[in-house]
């Protein structure tokens, strides 16, 4: 039945189920010349493709749906371009649980150095590394500090397999960033690995697009939904926390592979479809009684809730919510954002004396480290710094705000 499902997909030469427009679309998304798809590494890496890939690929997205949901939902709301989901393909495939011999982990196979910089907490309780959520962010994350410093999608893809530091000594010595240019193998500018890597990245999201993929993709939505956020704010066993949402250990860990222990510590974001949590919600709600006229938008951003959730448990409230009006909530549920906050200071503030000190640039160090390590917006150390650029010298002295 499987197989069955696949008879009008042509698996003997699948590159001839894919059409030029589509991918000059994504060449177009990634900013890529249309000309790419004359790229014979591009081609060799298409035609090579088998009937075991689409099997794959769609294993890996039904073997755990919801993760595959959450992570295109996350993609889909933020400026980063949505076949970027695709990386984590590349990368994982999707396995939250995924791990490399040279010591990445999971759906982004982050490396214990860059989880570092990504305030990434790794320790023999958590690895959040293996956290679908804050990983993800954390990608996210990163992958636009790469476009505002490279201002090219392509390079983002680039720079997030080999460095940044690497690419753009690399783009320094060819003396362009064009994508012609960088992958030309008559000159080893970037590694073989990198050139591989973007041309992986388009053929997948391409094979995405491909009509087995996507009915995968719209069967996933129809039997599946996304992950809420639970706060468990006082140590509690796996076991404990499982039977409370009356689901099994293992069913629990297969969402929180960040979890390296039984043992759960206090205030931890763990995961579960949101009908999981939805069935328990009877047994754990409340009630928050309005002040003022609202919203259950207003109210979802008071209480850091899903509106789904809230629209579920009050179906009769109506748009505008008078005051002193009772609305039921999940009291366990806690949807918080995991985003990055950093200092964010205008221009007029700036202009004004502000405390600041100045930093001996490390080896190693980019302004996206720095604006981690020392809670400043990227922006604001640009504004303090007018002449700096993204390429730090080590020793070189900056401003930075308190």
């Amino acid at each position: 039945m499987f197989i069955n499902s696949l008879i009008a997909f042509d698996f003997k030469d699948i590159s001839s189920n894919f059409h030029e427009p589509d991918e000059i679309h994504i060449l177009k998304r990634l900013d890529i010349d249309k000309d790419f798809i004359y790229d014979k590494g591009y081609n060799d890496l298409k035609n090579d493709l088998k009937e075991l890939d689409i099997i794959f690929f769609k294993k890996a997205i039904s073997s755990n749906p919801q993760i595959f949901l959450t992570l295109k939902d996350m993609l889909q709301k933020s400026k980063v371009p949505d076949l970027f989901l695709y990386l984590a393909m590349v990368e994982s495939k999707f396995l939250i649980d995924a791990k490399s011999h040279k010591k990445a982990a999971g759906l982004w196979q982050i490396v214990p150095k860059t989880a570092k910089i990504l305030r990434l907490k790794v320790n023999r309780q958590i690895d959040e590394r293996l956290d679908p959520i804050k990983s993800t962010k954390a990608a996210l994350s990163y992958l636009q500090y790469l476009h505002d410093r490279f201002k090219k999608w392509y390079l983002v893809a680039l720079a997030y397999n080999c460095g940044e530091t690497k690419l753009a000594s690399a783009i320094k010595k060819a003396r362009s960033d064009d994508i012609f240019v960088l992958l030309d193998d008559s000159y080893n500018y970037i590694p073989k690995e990198s050139k591989d890597y973007i041309r992986k990245l388009i053929v997948t999201k391409l094979l995405a697009s491909s009509k087995p993929i996507q009915e995968t993709i719209n069967s996933a939505k129809n039997s599946s939904n996304t992950l809420g956020t639970i706060e468990i704010k006082k140590k509690r066993s796996i076991k404990n926390v499982a039977n409370s949402y009356k689901i099994s250990s293992q069913k629990l860990k297969n969402f929180n592979a960040h979890l390296l222990s039984t043992i759960i510590p206090s205030h931890t974001d763990i995961y579960l479809p949101l009908d999981i949590i939805a069935k328990r919600r009877e047994s754990s709600k409340s009630t928050y009684i309005t002040k003022k006229d609202t919203t259950l938008y207003g109210i979802s951003k008071k209480f850091h809730l899903p509106l789904k959730i809230l629209r579920e448990l009050n179906p009769d409230l109506a748009l505008i919510i008078s005051k002193n009006t009772s609305v039921k909530l999940p009291m366990e549920l806690s949807s918080k954002d995991q985003e990055f906050h950093f200092k964010s200071i205008s221009q007029e503030e700036l202009s004004k004396e502000y405390e600041t000190f100045t930093y001996k640039v490390l080896k190693g160090d980019t302004l996206f480290t720095i604006s981690l390590r020392f809670n400043n917006k990227i922006s604001a150390i640009k504004r303090l710094n007018p002449s700096l650029g993204y390429d730090l010298k080590e020793g070189e002295e900056i401003l930075l705000l308190k």
